[in-house]
């Protein structure tokens, strides 16, 4: 059997909920999205200081342009921090003059200006709203992706469903099931 059928099979023995459900129903709306022009460090702020293991990246009309993730970030090694020294020539300020003078440890760290757009996964994996929620799963689970963006009829981004989104509805789902059972 294909992989995909098989997706397709395990995709069809969701929770009846899951089938009632669309694209709307299961997304996050407004989602936090990332500018193409950002730096990978912003990305990095963002992604970290809200716990996110990746973000849309939208362009100055607000439509998707790709994702990126922290295995983007990883996989382009951008957790090194990179230094040089400073020259031994000091320049005209006393400050530096002082640094320079008495620390021979003294580093600067080189500022990381590599765009978002140079790593980030270019491709937009998208559903209407009105997509059904076992398509949505079935789409994730062949395209192999962990998050699916709903975009309007003109391109411009209306909500993510991530494969959290997923399982928290299971789980609701099979909570609701089982207190409807005793």
């Amino acid at each position: 059997m294909s992989r995909n059928r098989s997706l397709t099979d395990a995709a069809s023995q969701f929770p009846d909920r899951l089938a009632l459900l669309t694209a709307s129903d299961l997304m996050t709306p407004n989602p936090v999205t990332i500018m193409i022009t950002a730096t990978v460090p912003e990305a990095v702020a963002v992604l970290t200081d809200l716990h996110f293991s990746g973000a849309p990246v939208v362009d100055a009309d607000g439509c998707p342009v790709g994702v990126i993730s922290r295995t983007d970030i990883v996989r382009n090694n951008h957790e090194e921090v990179d230094r040089i020294q400073p020259s031994s020539e000091p320049d005209e300020t006393d400050l530096w003059r002082t640094l320079v003078e008495s620390r021979d440890d003294f580093l600067i760290e080189k500022v990381n200006e590599t765009r978002v757009e140079d790593i980030m996964t270019p491709l937009v994996f998208s559903v209407k709203p009105n997509c059904g929620g076992v398509d949505i799963v079935t789409k994730m689970l062949s395209q192999d992706v962990h998050r699916i963006l709903v975009v309007d009829d003109e391109g411009t981004l209306q909500g993510v469903i991530s494969s959290m989104d997923i399982l928290r509805e299971l789980v609701d789902s099979t909570r609701s099931r089982t207190a409807q059972d005793t």
